[in-house]
């Protein structure tokens, strides 16, 4: 049987989870609350339309894949000035 450490979003941590059967969909084995194999998290945000018409802009201009790279971008971008604000060094971010 696959494992995996993946985020598991019940949990609020890293914990091992087990592959099921054949489908990309791994369980934690500590609450056995599904998630897929991404290592991502599903999130819902709400923006006013102009800001989401604006992102679908650039999207169609070819300066970003999808709405998620942008935003997963834009956030990166904000976290890493806020710890520059905060500490005046800037740990690398991935994801």
């Amino acid at each position: 049987m696959e494992e995996r450490v993946l985020y598991c979003k019940r949990c609020r941590k890293r914990t091992i989870h087990r592959r099921e059967g054949s489908r990309f969909v791994y369980r934690c084995t500590e609450c056995n609350s599904p998630t897929s194999g991404t290592g991502l998290v599903l999130i819902t945000i709400h923006i006013p339309a102009t800001l989401l018409e604006e992102l679908d802009k650039l999207i169609e201009a070819g300066r970003l894949p999808n709405r998620s790279e942008a935003i997963r971008y834009a956030l990166r971008q904000f976290i890493i000035e806020e710890k520059k604000g905060m500490e005046g060094e800037i740990e690398f971010i991935s994801g």
